[in-house]
C-alpha cells in the first residue's frame, strides 16, 4: 500500500506540474498578446500624433500665407487711398469742390474742369462715377443742339 500511495502521489504531483505548466503557458501567451496589442496601440498613437502635427503645420502655414496676402492687400489699398486722398487735397487747394464738380457733371453740357482734374491720372472705377454715362448724355445733348 505504501508503494501504491507513493505512485498515486507521484501521479498527482505530475498532473499538478502539467496543469501548472499549461497555466503558465496560457498566461505567457496571454501576456504576449497583451504586449503585442499594447505595442500596436502605442505605435498607432504615435502615428496619429504625427498626422496631427503635420495637419497643424499645414494649417499654420496656410494661416501665415493668408496673413501675408492680407497684409500685402492692405498695403496696396492704403497706397491707393493715400494717392486718391492726395489728389483730392491737391484739387481742393485749387479751390475745386467735389460737390461743385458733381453738380457741374450733372448740370453742365460738357466735362467739367473739376472732373478732368480729379481723374486726369487714372479713370475712376465704373461704379464710383458714371463717366461713360455722362459722356453719352453729353453727346446726346450736342446732337439735339445741332
Amino acid at each position: 500500500m505504501p508503494g501504491r500511495i507513493q505512485t498515486e502521489t507521484t501521479a498527482v504531483v505530475r498532473q499538478q506540474d502539467e496543469i501548472e505548466a499549461s497555466v503558465q503557458d496560457q498566461q505567457g501567451a496571454t501576456q504576449a498578446g497583451v504586449e503585442r496589442e499594447r505595442s500596436r496601440t502605442i505605435t498607432q498613437g504615435q502615428g496619429i500624433k504625427q498626422e496631427v502635427g503635420q495637419a497643424r503645420q499645414g494649417i499654420e502655414t496656410a494661416m501665415d500665407t493668408g496673413k501675408a496676402e492680407l497684409s500685402e492687400i492692405r498695403g496696396k489699398i492704403g497706397q491707393t487711398g493715400e494717392s486718391l486722398k492726395g489728389r483730392v487735397e491737391d484739387i481742393q487747394k485749387e479751390d475745386v469742390s467735389l460737390l461743385k464738380t458733381m453738380k457741374e457733371g450733372l448740370v453742365g453740357d460738357r466735362l467739367s474742369e473739376g472732373r478732368e482734374k480729379l481723374f486726369e491720372e487714372s479713370p475712376p472705377h465704373p461704379n464710383f462715377y458714371p463717366e461713360l454715362r455722362l459722356k453719352n448724355l453729353e453727346k446726346q445733348r450736342e446732337k439735339k443742339v445741332n
